[in-house]
C-alpha cells in the first residue's frame, strides 16, 4: 500500500500477510501507476537476489501456487520472460493504447509473471517509464516499460487465456465476478490463476473448490491403481493378494459386464428409456457431464500436442450413448466431430470424427454419521417468522406449502376427511408447513363447500396456533388448473408446493420425500401415488397420473405454470408434465406408498374434447375394481348366464 490516513499504512501485518508501506507514494492515488511500479522496484530491491520468478497480483485473483510453480519450474529464468494473457485493448480502447502493430502487454487482472532477469532490467528503466507514461492504465504502462527494456512482449500463445483466466464483462468491462459454482470444469483443471473474486465468500469458496477436486483427483488415480492390481492378480497364484482388497477388474474397460437400458442423445435431445421414451432436452447434470467427459478426452489428445506440433478441438457431439450403473458408474459411447490442426512443418485444418469409449466409474462411498432426528419432534412452541413463513424451534426442515382446490358439497365429507388427516400428519407431529385452500363457488347459493372449509380451519388454527392456513375463493366453474394457480400465486419464489387433491390421504413421511426430491432450479418431484379401487380394499400404482406434484413456485413459473385454458377432467397435470420435459429441469418420479389416492366415482362429461374423454374413461376403468373382481362380475353376469 502506499501511504495515507489508514491504519493500514502501518508496516506489519494485516488480516495475518505481511504489510509494506511504499514510502512517499499516495495509496488513494488513481489510476495506481506510480504504486504498481513502485511495487516491482521494492519486490527487486528486496527479493532480487532471492527469487528466481516474481508475480504481480490484484488481490482479487485467486493464485493456485503448486501448478504455477510446477508451471514455470522447466522455463529458464535466465531469459527475460514477461508471461501472462496478453491484451490490447478492449471495446473503445481498443486501438487507442498507442501500440505498435507487434506490441501488447499483459493483462495485470489475473496476474504477470516475471523472470528474474526480466526484473532486474525493468528496474533500472523504472524511473524514465514513470516520466513518460502514455495512458491511465498501469498494466499497459509496465508492458511497455518491459517493452523498452527487454524488447520482449507478453506471451501470445492461446493456452495464456485458460492459464492465466479472467472472466470476461462486467461493469466498464473490467470482468465478470467469478462465482466458484459456475466455474466450468476445463477452468478448475488447467488455470493458474482465476480472476476476479472481489467477494470474500467466493474467493474462500474457490479454495474449497479447488481443494476438493484435487481431493477428488487423488482418489481416483488410487482406484485406477486398485483396479489395475486387480488385473495383475488375476496371472497371480490364488491366495497371493486378499481379496478384500482388489476391485472388480472390469471396473474401468468392459462393456459386456453392463445391463439395462442406454440412454441416447441425439441432436442435443435426450431420449430415454426410463422416461418412456420421450424427447426432452438434455438435463443439466447430464450436459455438464457430457463437457466434463469431452474435456477429458481432449486433455488426452492433447498431451503431447505442442511437441507434435498440433492441437485437437471439439466441434460437435454427433450423438451419444450413455448407461449408469450403481456399480460400473457412467459410461459413455460417443461419435465426436473434431477440428484437427497441425501448424509445424506441413499446415492443414481438417475435420475428422472419431469414436470414443469413456468409462467414469463412482468412488468409494463416503459415510457420514448423523444423530437422527425424531420423527415426532419435541412438544415446543411453533413460531411465525417477520416474513410469514413458518418455522419450529430447532427444526431446520424446509416448509412445505400444500395447495388444494375444491368445489361441490359433495364433497364437504371429503374435505373434513382430509383436514383430520392434514391434523395427524402434519399438525400434531409439528411439521412445518403450511395450507392453502382454493374453493370454487361455482353458483351464487354455493356457499357450504366455503362455509366447511373455513370452519375446519379455524378450528385447526385455533387449535395449532402459529400455523399458517390460507382460504381463498373463486366464482366460477371447477377448473383445476386456475384453482392451483390461484394457490400458486399466494406464494412467494422460495416456497416449496406440494400440489394434490382432496382425496389424496398422506403421512409426514410424504413431506420428507417433498423436501428430498424437490430442488430449486434442478428437480422436481412427480410422484407415483397408490389409487383405491372401489371399496378400497385392494389398489394399484397411478403410473399414468401427474396430478401430484412437488416444486418450488420458481420453478413453476419458470414453465409459465398450470395451462388454464384447460376446461373438464384433466390433461392439464400431463400439459404441465411436458412442460418440464421440455427444460434442464430433471423430474424424479417414483412410486411411494406415503401418498394414497381414495375411491371416489368419475364423471365423464360429454362435451369432453375426445383426447380428454378418452383419458377420462380410462381413468374410470382403471379404478372401478381389481381384474379379479372384473373377472367373476362378467363369468357370473346373466349376459354368460343367461
Amino acid at each position: 500500500v502506499g501511504e495515507g490516513d489508514m491504519v493500514e499504512s502501518t508496516p506489519g501485518e494485516w488480516c495475518g500477510a505481511p504489510l509494506v508501506v511504499l514510502k512517499g507514494v499516495e495509496d488513494g492515488a488513481y489510476p495506481p501507476q506510480e504504486k504498481s511500479f513502485m511495487m516491482l522496484a521494492w519486490m527487486w530491491d528486496n527479493f532480487g537476489t532471492k527469487a528466481r520468478w516474481f508475480l504481480r497480483a490484484d488481490d482479487d485473483v485467486f493464485v493456485k501456487v503448486e501448478q504455477l510453480i510446477e508451471f514455470l519450474r522447466p522455463i529458464n529464468d535466465s531469459q527475460p520472460h514477461y508471461i501472462g494473457q496478453a491484451g490490447r485493448g478492449r471495446g473503445l480502447e481498443e486501438g487507442r493504447l498507442d501500440l505498435d502493430w507487434n506490441q501488447n502487454f499483459c493483462m495485470g487482472g489475473p496476474g504477470v509473471v516475471l523472470s528474474w532477469t526480466t526484473m532486474s532490467l525493468l528496474r533500472e528503466e523504472i524511473p524514465s517509464c514513470l516520466s513518460s507514461l502514455v495512458t491511465s492504465h498501469e498494466d499497459v504502462e509496465v508492458g511497455r516499460c518491459v517493452a523498452r527494456a527487454t524488447g520482449r512482449a507478453c506471451t501470445w500463445a492461446y493456452d495464456m487465456q485458460t492459464l492465466f483466466y479472467h472472466s470476461t464483462g462486467g461493469k466498464d468491462d473490467k470482468g465478470s465476478e467469478v462465482v466458484p459454482a459456475k466455474v466450468g470444469e476445463r477452468v478448475l483443471q488447467h488455470a493458474l490463476t482465476i480472476h476476479p473474486l472481489k467477494q470474500p465468500e467466493n474467493m474462500e469458496n474457490m479454495a474449497v473448490k479447488v481443494a476438493a477436486s484435487k481431493r477428488t483427483e487423488l482418489r481416483t488415480r488410487a482406484l485406477k491403481a486398485k483396479v489395475m492390481a486387480a488385473k495383475l492378480a488375476e496371472d497371480l497364484p490364488v491366495g497371493t493378494v486378499p481379496e478384500v482388497e482388489l476391485l472388480d477388474g472390469d471396473l474401468l474397460d468392459n462393456l459386456a459386464v453392463l445391463t439395462g437400458p442406454w440412454d441416447l442423445i441425439l441432436n442435443h435431445q435426450l431420449y430415454s428409456v426410463k422416461a418412456g421414451g420421450a424427447r426432452r432436452k438434455v438435463p443439466q447434470h447430464l450436459a455438464e457431464g457430457l463437457t466434463r467427459v469431452v474435456g477429458h478426452v481432449l486433455d488426452v489428445i492433447n498431451a503431447e500436442a505442442s511437441d507434435k506440433g498440433r492441437i485437437i478441438e471439439f466441434r460437435d457431439l454427433f450423438y451419444a450413448y450413455v448407461h449408469t450403473d450403481p456399480k460400473y458408474g457412467l459410461t459413455y459411447i460417443l461419435d465426436l466431430l473434431l477440428l484437427y490442426k497441425r501448424y509445424k512443418g506441413n499446415k492443414m485444418t481438417v475435420k475428422v470424427r472419431r469414436h470414443v469409449y469413456v468409462r467414469q466409474p463412482f468412488l468409494p462411498l463416503v459415510a457420514k454419521l448423523e444423530e437422527e432426528q425424531e420423527s415426532n419432534p419435541p412438544s415446543v412452541p411453533v413460531m411465525v417468522s417477520a416474513d410469514g413463513g413458518l418455522g419450529v424451534a430447532q427444526d431446520t426442515r424446509q416448509s412445505v406449502t400444500i395447495i388444494v382446490p375444491v368445489a361441490g358439497e359433495k364433497k364437504i365429507p371429503v374435505v373434513r376427511r382430509f383436514l383430520e388427516n392434514y391434523e395427524k400428519e402434519v399438525l400434531s407431529q409439528l411439521q412445518p408447513a403450511r395450507l392453502v385452500m382454493v374453493v370454487f363457488k361455482e353458483e351464487e347459493r354455493d356457499t357450504q363447500m366455503e362455509a366447511a372449509v373455513r370452519e375446519g380451519t379455524e378450528a385447526l388454527e385455533n387449535n395449532y396456533p402459529g400455523y399458517d392456513f390460507t382460504v381463498t375463493v373463486l366464482t366460477m366453474a371447477f377448473n383445476r388448473g386456475v384453482g392451483m394457480m390461484a394457490g400458486i400465486k399466494l406464494c412467494v419464489d422460495s416456497e416449496l408446493m406440494l400440489l394434490i387433491d382432496v382425496d389424496i390421504q398422506f403421512s409426514g413421511e410424504a413431506l420428507d420425500l417433498v423436501r428430498s426430491f424437490s430442488k430449486p432450479g434442478e428437480q422436481v418431484y412427480f410422484p407415483v401415488v397408490f389409487s383405491m379401487f372401489k371399496g378400497e380394499k385392494e389398489g394399484y400404482w397411478r403410473d399414468f397420473g401427474y396430478g401430484i406434484m412437488s416444486a418450488y413456485k420458481q420453478d413453476i413459473d419458470r414453465v409459465q405454470g398450470f395451462n388454464t385454458t384447460i376446461n373438464g377432467w384433466g390433461k392439464e397435470d400431463v400439459d404441465l408434465y411436458e412442460r418440464f420435459l421440455n427444460t434442464n429441469i430433471s423430474i424424479f418420479r417414483a412410486p411411494t406408498p406415503h401418498l394414497v389416492h381414495r375411491y371416489h366415482p368419475v364423471t365423464c362429461s360429454s362435451s369432453l374434447p375426445p383426447t380428454q374423454a378418452a383419458m377420462c374413461k380410462s381413468s374410470r376403468a382403471s379404478n372401478y375394481l381389481p381384474l379379479g373382481e372384473l373377472v367373476d362380475k362378467i363369468l357370473n353376469s346373466s349376459l354368460l348366464n343367461g
